[in-house]
């Protein structure tokens, strides 16, 4: 008798203990899969024969594509740069049900300066970036505002106020707007008010490639743990980014 009773309670246990393995399961975010497609590479340009067997092969494997993308200057977006004449070919290629983000490349410090000290010229990329998503099919653009200079007030307000602008004019045209950002913002002190900027778009994406940077080029993945050895670790960049951004609004991209 007391051998059945045992079975009958360990039973029990097993059985509840897999519904609530079962209920912590569908508590649980799915994980997206994205592909960041390159308007180019050093070797070969996006568009060729081989791109794209490779892009049709991988696309439906993932959920969102992201092409990487198209470049500014003070007239706008860039008809000249290879990433504006190759959107036509990346359309193309992608014929399945993801959902599509065209980034603004914005990757060099002294020319984004220059272009956050500008109103006019901020509207005019933001007015183009826009027009390209909608023309191209995108259902939204990721900010790919990068600047390597520490952390100074005035900086930061023109970050936010372009930011503000950017969400203000995605919104009124139903498309979503990302923002990425560095993993070390809050480690290195640089001009991101991310807080603000959360509030002020859809996603922030977090590149957690660039641990270590010498003059803005991308480094290593960050290191998961090790905060002793190396000051700063993956699981310390998550930790702060989730103090002041919602995680539904937090992704990570690895290099």
């Amino acid at each position: 008798m007391k051998k059945v009773i045992w079975v009958i309670l360990a039973g029990a246990l097993l059985f509840w203990g897999y519904r609530l393995w079962a209920q912590a399961r569908k508590s649980q975010p799915a994980t997206e899969k994205m592909l960041i497609a390159p308007s180019f590479s050093p070797t070969k340009k996006f568009g060729s024969a081989q791109d794209k067997t490779n892009l049709e092969d991988l696309s439906p494997k993932y959920d969102r594509l992201i092409y990487f993308g198209v470049a500014a200057n003070k007239q706008g977006i860039d008809r000249q740069d290879n990433g504006y004449q190759q959107l036509e070919s990346f359309n193309k290629m992608v014929n399945g049900e993801q959902e599509k983000f065209l980034t603004l490349r914005l990757l060099n410090t002294a020319d984004n300066l220059k272009i956050l000290a500008d109103s006019t010229t901020q509207q005019k990329i933001i007015k183009d970036s826009v027009e390209l998503a909608q023309r191209y099919r995108f259902q939204g653009v990721v900010l790919d505002l990068e600047l390597s200079v520490l952390s100074f007030e005035d900086t930061a307000k023109q970050v936010n106020q372009f930011v503000a602008s950017f969400y203000q004019q995605t919104q009124d045209r139903q498309l979503r707007l990302a923002v990425a950002l560095y993993g070390d913002v809050f480690y290195r002190k640089r001009p991101y008010e991310v807080e603000i900027i959360a509030k002020n778009c859809d996603e922030i994406m977090v590149m957690a490639y660039d641990f270590h940077k010498s003059y803005g080029e991308p480094g290593p993945n960050f290191p998961f743990i090790g905060k002793e050895k190396y000051s700063y670790d993956f699981q310390t960049m998550v930790g702060d980014y989730l103090k002041v951004v919602p995680p539904e609004k937090l992704s990570v991209i690895f290099g």
